[in-house]
């Protein structure tokens, strides 16, 4: 089951967030060759394949893993994002394994305050 971890900013701030993601025993999920990338969008009912209003972060484009060990990443937020006071949902997911699976590792709402 994924960690549900809210977050608040400012508008026009500029922000990034780092994150440790766990197994289900809470130990930290190793990422050495996973695949990492977040979604963000309006609400949940929105496909993560739209158009528009989806924002895909992937490693090198708004997402670091700062250290696969250890499970450690940092998102840093597209302005597209922070831009207007709003609610964004926004999901964490690792793709790994032999099959490769993938899974929602974090999930949460973000929340841009009025500057």
């Amino acid at each position: 089951m994924p960690d549900f971890v809210n977050l608040t900013f400012t508008e026009d701030d500029n922000e990034s967030v780092s994150f440790r993601i766990t197994d289900d025993a809470g130990d930290a999920l190793g990422l050495t060759g996973a695949e990492v990338f977040a979604v963000i969008k309006a609400s949940q009912s929105v496909e993560d394949g739209a158009s528009t209003g989806v924002f895909k972060l992937t490693e090198g484009d708004g997402v670091t893993v700062d250290d696969a060990a250890g499970g450690l990443i940092t998102l840093t937020f597209p302005a597209g994002v922070t831009e207007s006071p709003g609610v964004w949902y926004y999901k964490i997911r690792v793709t790994r394994g032999s099959p490769p699976a993938t899974k929602t590792a974090i999930e949460g709402w973000l929340s841009i305050a009025d500057a």
